[in-house]
């Protein structure tokens, strides 16, 4: 089916997505992905006049999610089969099984824009159970909750965006109460590299690092890799702390990775990934894995 878009350049404009696009986002190599259109019609790429094959948000949507149920056990050509809301509802009974009682007052709580209503489920959580605690239990099964709204179509991006900023919010806050270190000397530096715009996890190390009286610059998100290198070399860190939460190619981690090693001396790179095939990463000299923000403090211990 051909569209009155002229060229690719537009179909980024409008938010069409390659086939590239799809094996970037999703983690599912462009050679899986022809193999499911062609064999179980999961997928009906269109074209443009100038026959280049694109995709729709419905189209990524429903791929993320044939992902998310394939790790959880299931098989292609049965999901292949299945609709968008019966997609949906195989996503959300996993996420009852996995459930928090806070989860479900928190998401109507954002479905409503209510930051009042927010704010005070999770200040009452940390005011009784502690701040790593309300992190572990309540905000990250949270977060992924949000994620499978997003992609079953429940919720709209300002959404996730409302309560992603709120979260922020909140970590600054607490972060702000915590004494700053004594020392002169930089233990760690905190940085997400270019288009990485998730910042919750190393705002949570940030806390955890301020938390057991370490001296911690934070650069935050999205910051330019030459950046980070003159940063290391002008305060001398003995810890540069990364995050790569979004999805993105072996290739760009490991240039990224490889620039920093190349141009700095002694520190040592502590790095936490989402995408287990970025896992060869530490076979590299100064590259070390933490598996979570909390991983950090045992791993430091």
């Amino acid at each position: 089916m051909k569209t009155n878009i002229k060229d690719i350049d537009n179909i980024k404009t409008e938010q069409f997505y390659t086939i590239k696009d799809l094996e970037v986002i999703s983690g599912i190599k462009a050679h899986t992905i022809r193999i499911w259109e062609q064999r179980y019609g999961l997928l009906e790429p269109k074209r443009t006049d100038t026959n280049i094959r694109f995709y729709t948000d419905l189209d990524l949507k429903r791929l993320l999610n044939v992902s998310t149920l394939i790790n959880l056990g299931y098989k292609i050509s049965k999901l292949s089969k299945l609709n968008a809301d019966e997609l949906r509802t195989l996503i959300t009974n996993h996420e009852k099984v996995m459930g928090n009682p806070l989860i479900e007052p928190l998401i109507v709580a954002m479905i409503n824009f209510d930051s009042v209503g927010f704010n005070e489920i999770i200040l009452k959580n940390i005011k009784k159970h502690g701040v790593e605690n309300t992190i572990n239990n309540v905000v990250y099964p949270l977060v992924k909750r949000v994620g499978m709204l997003w992609l079953t179509n429940s919720i709209s991006p300002a959404h996730e965006h409302f309560v992603s900023n709120l979260l922020k919010q909140l970590l600054f806050a607490q972060i702000s109460e915590l004494p700053e270190s004594s020392k002169r000397k930089t233990d760690y530096l905190l940085f997400l590299p270019e288009n990485e715009y998730h910042e919750i996890g190393l705002l949570y190390t940030h806390y955890l690092l301020k938390l057991n009286k370490k001296s911690v610059v934070y650069l935050g998100q999205d910051v330019p890799t030459v950046d980070v290198i003159k940063t290391v070399n002008r305060i001398r860190p003995k810890y540069l702390v990364c995050f790569f939460v979004s999805t993105i190619s072996f290739q760009k981690a490991e240039s990224i990775i490889m620039d920093i090693l190349s141009n700095t001396e002694d520190v040592e790179i502590l790095v936490s990934i989402s995408d287990q095939s970025l896992n060869v990463l530490f076979e590299l000299p100064r590259v070390h894995n933490i598996d979570s923000p909390k991983s950090l403090i045992d791993y430091l211990a």
